[in-house]
């Protein structure tokens, strides 16, 4: 049985969407795809450093983000 959407959704979308694309489509295919980091470096046609760099600028802006909302949301 789904469960029915939640906000949690929608603002992990447009906190992704806020990404560079590279920086997010390495964060979505290591994370919610959950592929290794040669799967993600094969699709992305970039070297398994380049994938490792960029997932974690990608997670460090995220987690910024996710600060900025918690203060904003105080």
């Amino acid at each position: 049985m789904r469960s029915a959407p939640s906000t949690t959704g929608c603002w992990s979308s447009t906190v992704l969407a806020a990404l560079p694309p590279s920086q997010r489509a390495c964060v979505v295919l290591r994370h919610y795809a959950d592929l290794s980091l040669e799967q993600t470096a094969d699709i992305l046609g970039i070297g398994v450093g380049g994938v490792k760099s960029q997932t974690s600028r990608g997670l460090t802006r995220l987690r910024e983000l996710l600060d900025q909302n918690e203060r904003s949301a105080s």
